[in-house]
């Protein structure tokens, strides 16, 4: 069973576009993007590289 689904949605869910392949997680944030939405990104990035190593 692929997790590429579940992760994405639920981030999704979370307000951010995250899209794991295979080993790779990428993501395509805009040329402006804040501080917060930064952080927000990154923390959503950890969380689906987490998910993805159990």
């Amino acid at each position: 069973m692929t997790l590429a689904a579940p992760l994405t949605a639920s981030r999704v869910a979370e307000g951010v576009w995250i899209r794991p392949f295979g080993r790779l997680v990428y993501v395509m944030p805009p040329y402006i993007i804040t501080s917060e939405q930064l952080r927000r990104l990154t923390i959503a990035i950890v969380r689906v590289v987490t998910k993805l190593g159990q």
